[in-house]
C-alpha cells in the first residue's frame, strides 16, 4: 500500500536527483517558438498551498480527479502545441478499434516519421505490445503503424478519428493534425490543446482505461516482435522506479511545443491528481511538475 511517507520519499528524490524524463525521439534543439502568448498574464486559481507558486511553463493545470476540483491554473485555456502527449489519445483509439491480440505489419510509410526505433518494413507486432512500446519509448514509427492499422480497421482518417475523440470528451481547445504530435512544419504543430483539456483527457484514461498507459511506469522492458526480433525498451522516464504514486504519464517535446509533461499520481490509493505543464523547456518541465506536486501534497518547496 502506498503511504504518505512514500510520497515524501518521492519528493526527496525530486529534490536531489535532477533526473531527466524525455523521449529519445524528442531530444531536439529548441528553436524560438513561433506561437507565443502575446502579453499573456498568468491567471492563478490559488488555495493556501499554491500561494506565490511560480512555474516556467506557459501553461499549467492541476486537477483533483476525485473531486473535480481545479487546484492550480496558469493559462489553462491557452491553445498550445501538444507534441507526443498526442500518443495518449492515439492509444485510446487503438484500444477501441484494434484487437488486443491482433497483429500489425510495418509498411514503408510507417518508417518515414522523425526518429528511428529500429523497425523494418514487413516486421509484425502484437497490437498491445506495440502500444506499450510506443508509449514507453515515444516511438513515432510505432505511432504511425498503429494509426495506419486504425485507419484500415475503421475506413477513417486518423486525424478525423482523433478530432472526433476530442469532441466527444469536450476538449474544446484541442485538435489534431497527425498521430505523433510532431511539428508539421516550422509554423504549425501536429496537435494543439490546452492544459485543462490535457487534464481532462488523462482523467478519462484514468477512469476508463487505467491500465492502457501502464507501460509508462516501467524502467525498461524487453519486447519481442511477432517475427522474433528482440528490443530492449528504455522508458523515457528515467526516474520511474523512484516515483511511488505514479499511475502513468507522458512527455512531449518539439521545437514549437517546447517541453510538455503530464503525470497522474495518487496521494493515496484511489485519490488521483492530474498535473500538466505545457510550453516549458526540456529540463524545466520536470522542475515545474515537481513544484506543483509538492504543493499538491502540501510539502514546502526546498
Amino acid at each position: 500500500m502506498r503511504t504518505f511517507l512514500g510520497y515524501v520519499a518521492l519528493l526527496s528524490f525530486f529534490g536531489v536527483s535532477g533526473f531527466v524524463i524525455g523521449s529519445l525521439q524528442e531530444l531536439q534543439p529548441r528553436a524560438d517558438k513561433v506561437d507565443q502568448l502575446a502579453g499573456a498574464v498568468a491567471t492563478l486559481e490559488l488555495n493556501n498551498d499554491f500561494t506565490d507558486l511560480s512555474v516556467t511553463a506557459d501553461a499549467a493545470y492541476v486537477l483533483d480527479i476525485s473531486s473535480g476540483e481545479r487546484l492550480f491554473e496558469k493559462n489553462g485555456q491557452a491553445q498550445l502545441p501538444l507534441a507526443s502527449i498526442t500518443k495518449a489519445a492515439l492509444a485510446l483509439l487503438a484500444d477501441k478499434h484494434l484487437k488486443e491480440n491482433g497483429v500489425i505489419t510495418f509498411s514503408e510509410r510507417n518508417l518515414l516519421p522523425e526518429g528511428d526505433s529500429g523497425f523494418e518494413v514487413g516486421e509484425t507486432w502484437n497490437v498491445r505490445e506495440l502500444i506499450d512500446f510506443t508509449l514507453m519509448t515515444s516511438s513515432n514509427d510505432g505511432a504511425s503503424a498503429l494509426a495506419e492499422a486504425i485507419e484500415n480497421a475503421t475506413g477513417s482518417d486518423i486525424a478525423t478519428l482523433l478530432n472526433e475523440l476530442a469532441k466527444d470528451l469536450g476538449l474544446s481547445q484541442t485538435y489534431f493534425v497527425n498521430e505523433t504530435g510532431l511539428d508539421s512544419n516550422e509554423l504549425f504543430s501536429g496537435a494543439y490543446g490546452s492544459a485543462q483539456d490535457v487534464a481532462t483527457l488523462f482523467t478519462y484514461v484514468y477512469k476508463t482505461a487505467p491500465d492502457l498507459l501502464a507501460a509508462t511506469t516501467m524502467n525498461e522492458r524487453a519486447f519481442t516482435s511477432a517475427d522474433g526480433k528482440t528490443y530492449k525498451a528504455i522508458n523515457t522516464n528515467k526516474g520511474v522506479s523512484d516515483l511511488p504514486g505514479l499511475v502513468f504519464g507522458k512527455t512531449g517535446f518539439t521545437d514549437l511545443a517546447g517541453g510538455n509533461l503530464v503525470v497522474v499520481t495518487e496521494s493515496e490509493p484511489g485519490h488521483p491528481f492530474a498535473t500538466v505543464v505545457l510550453g516549458s523547456t526540456l529540463i524545466d518541465r520536470f522542475d515545474d511538475v515537481v513544484t506543483l506536486v509538492r504543493a499538491t501534497l502540501q510539502e514546502p518547496p526546498k
